[in-house]
């Protein structure tokens, strides 16, 4: 555990400038500020997807998720013919053919 965090009556408390104050007084560093943000728009967004009507929502994770999943086929496809390629010219260098 940090130095300046420590558990009083079962409540963490930072030892910031002024003094001991709660963790949840504390102000957090600049990466949870952007995760904290992104978690609650995507909260906000699941939110207005659920409270749509169902056949909304099939289209719209159609529209969505139809060409997310295309382009990571297509992502995936590229990616194993490269491997395949490196594989096979390394198989011919090894047996002496090219």
């Amino acid at each position: 555990m940090p130095r300046n965090l420590v558990n009083i009556e079962s409540g963490y408390c930072v030892k910031l400038a002024g003094g001991w104050q709660p963790a949840e007084l504390a102000e957090p560093a600049g990466w949870i500020k952007v995760v904290r943000a992104v978690a609650d728009w995507w909260d906000a967004v699941e939110l207005w997807l659920t409270q749509l009507p169902f056949v909304f929502q099939v289209v719209l994770a159609a529209l969505v998720v139809v060409p997310l999943c295309w382009g990571a086929a297509v992502g995936v496809d590229r990616l194993v013919d490269r491997v395949v390629a490196v594989v096979e010219a390394r198989t011919a260098r090894r047996s002496g053919r090219r």
